[in-house]
Parts: C-alpha cells; structure tokens; sequence
C-alpha cells in the first residue's frame, strides 16, 4: 500500500486517493479554498465527485497515459436504474465512472491533442502525474504539489504543463477560468515548489481542450503580472494555513454582519431604469 510521503521530493506513482487524502499538507486548489472560501470549508468541506470532473479524469488518462481507473458503463445515460448501480459499485471501488458515449468522446479528444503540432509536441516525451512535497521555509508547513506533465528541454530545462477540459474554447474563455477559478494562482505555487527541488522550470504552460467536437486546444502562458498575484494571494493562503494548523482551528465568516454592494451591472440597470 503507498503511503504519504514523508519526505521532500518529486515522486512517480503516487495514487490519485493517496495524495488528495493528505491532510497535513497544503495544495494549490487547497490554498483557493482556504482563500475565495473559508478554512472552515478547505477543512471540514466533503471531496465532491461530479460527472464534470469523472469525464475530465478520463481525458487526463487517455491523453497523459497515466490517471484515474476508468469503469466504462454501457449504458446511453445515467438515468436508468442500472446505470446507477454500476456507477455506485464503480465509485466503491476506486474507479472513475464513464458512460460508453463519453468514454469515446474522451478518446476522441486525446487523439486530436496528442496528434495537435504544438501539443503533441509537449507530449512526445516526459513524466505524466508527478506528485512533490515540500517544507515552506517561511511558516514550517508542507506544501504538496501534482504536476500533470514535465518533460525536458534540449538544455536541460524542464516545462511543467497542465492539461485541462472546457465547455468553452479559445483563449478568452481559457482567461476567464483563470480568474473565475483562481488558476493564475497555480503557476506560482508549483513553480515555487519544483524549483525549491532543485529543478530548473524554463516554463509553465497551459492546455485547454473544448469538450465539444472539433475538441478545439488552447495552449496559454499566463501574464507575468497575474503570476506575481497569485504568488502573493499564495502566501497569503499558505500563512492562514499555518496558523490555523498551529492553532487547530478553521473558522468561517459567520459570525460577521455583511455589507454588500450590488454588482456594477446591476446597479448601472437600476440607475438606467431611474433616469
């Protein structure tokens, strides 16, 4: 059975369930939560599986060659009794389920990437699903880390990449998930990390894939002014951490009394209605 780490490093094959049930330990999504939610949800909030990520996890595999188990469920929707009963013995026993028609879809999608110019070029060679563990040397607590590519530059170098699936496609759409999900945060917290290792990161790069056909790819780098917020909204996330691990306590918002301000649109049509 693999274990957590204990120790500082980048590994190879560590279980998807073994790293994310790492609670002592500090993860890019985690440091989101901790900040555009509560420490409150970041620790007490259940891992939810939704079918959006299920059908992701399978194109993760089929692009990277390492992933998720997938149950592949013959059947055309999830709405029928038995399709409920193999997904439930699918999630209870480890495997990511896919209905048949998604589980193409999936494949159809990695095939477009990996024989894309550009993307399949990132692909051709390197190190899919490497998990990394550090100490942060200012607040004493483990980060942890799970790249979904490295592969090596001629020189030497390497570039991290991150494969991810859209509903929508092309670069403002890519732009806009970075700042509804706080993706800008995520370059800087891995790079801080990889590069503590010892690793010398030429590049961080993005992929997003449209999940509609023609399953349309995106590849992005992001401003060097968005890295250097979300380096700072990471230390921040990364010290409210630490303090609530030494205190072992994860407080909410609820015991304030909120003000709150309509959005801009809302206000500009009130105001457009009064004129």
């Amino acid at each position: 059975m693999t274990r957590i780490p204990t120790e500082p490093g980048l590994y190879a094959d560590i279980p998807d369930e073994v790293y994310h049930s790492d609670r002592d330990s500090l993860s890019s999504s985690g440091a989101r939560t901790i900040l555009f939610d509560s420490p409150s949800e970041f620790r007490y909030g259940p891992r939810v599986d939704k079918a959006e990520y299920d059908f992701g996890h399978a194109a993760h595999l089929y692009v990277l060659g390492k992933g998720s188990r997938i149950a592949v469920i013959d059947e055309p929707s999830w709405q029928t009794k038995r399709a409920k009963e193999h997904r439930a013995e699918a999630r209870a026993g480890g495997l990511v389920p896919l209905l048949a028609k998604e589980d193409e879809q999936a494949h159809a999608m990695a095939r477009v990437a990996l024989e894309h110019d550009l993307v399949g070029a990132y692909f051709a060679e390197g190190e899919a699903e490497m998990s990394g563990w550090w100490v942060d040397e200012e607040f004493g607590v483990r980060l942890r880390i799970r790249v979904d590519w490295l592969t090596r530059l001629p020189d030497g170098r390497m570039v991290a990449v991150d494969y991810k699936t859209s509903r929508s496609s092309g670069a403002g759409a890519l732009a806009k998930a970075m700042g509804d999900y706080g993706y800008f945060m995520q370059k800087p917290f891995y790079l801080a990390v990889l590069r503590a290792l010892g690793f010398d990161i030429a590049d961080f790069v993005f992929i997003s894939q449209c999940k509609k056909p023609p399953y349309r790819l995106t590849v992005a780098r992001i401003d060097p002014r968005d890295v250097e917020l979300g380096h700072r909204l990471n230390r921040r996330a990364i010290e409210l951490f630490a303090q609530c691990m030494a205190e072992d306590r994860w407080p909410d918002d609820s015991h304030l009394i909120h003000t709150l301000s309509i959005p801009a649109n809302a206000r500009y049509r009130a105001e457009e209605l009064l004129s």
